[in-house]
């Protein structure tokens, strides 16, 4: 299932984050993993992990690449340091 990078945008405001609780828990009930599109911060990487979505992409990660350029990505990128405290899955 897909997270749509506006709901992201309003994360602050009580209607989004209850779709994105909505969205997360529909996907678990029928064991689907979640992915969100656009996520742009640390702040809203951060949201996700404590709402249970541990799939992203966006420029949080990193812009889009050439096909070319993927392997060298994978191989040096690391999560921040906040993605990676207290969050597992």
């Amino acid at each position: 299932m897909n997270i749509r990078s506006s709901w992201l945008c309003e994360c602050g405001e009580k209607w989004p984050l209850t779709i994105l609780e909505g969205i997360i828990a529909l996907a678990e009930a029928f064991d689907k993993k979640v992915i969100a599109e656009g996520v742009e911060t640390i702040e809203q990487g951060e949201l996700l992990l404590e709402l249970g979505c541990f799939h992203a992409q966006g420029y949080a990660m990193s812009p889009p690449l050439q096909p070319e350029r993927l392997p060298q990505w994978l191989a040096s990128w690391k999560p921040f340091l906040q993605w990676t405290q207290g969050h597992k899955k």
